[in-house]
């Protein structure tokens, strides 16, 4: 919950949280840390000897052959691969 105090030297009111709500924003702030470029989508997949490569589709509209993606935009390729599959099972019957 949060809390609002005064400031005494300066007279400005505070508002100071808890630091359960504190660790919660910060979890939902993004963070520059990361090194990837901003994608839209993951286009295909395919596998060069042993390392896996992704087609990414960049928000300039660029397309490009990456063999690293971010967890988020891997993790929606995947739903959307299961999509696909159920779909194509579902329109073979």
């Amino acid at each position: 919950m949060d809390e609002i105090k005064s400031n005494p030297s300066s007279g400005e009111q505070v508002v100071v949280k808890s630091a359960d709500e504190q660790r919660k924003t910060e979890k939902q702030q993004p963070t520059n840390d990361n090194k990837f470029e901003p994608a839209i989508k993951i286009l295909r997949q395919r596998k060069k000897g042993a390392q896996t490569e992704y087609q990414v589709l960049f928000a300039d509209n660029s397309r490009h052959w990456c063999d690293r993606v971010s967890e988020a935009l891997l993790a929606y390729f995947r739903l959307q691969q299961a999509k696909r599959r159920t779909n194509r099972r579902r329109n073979e019957r």
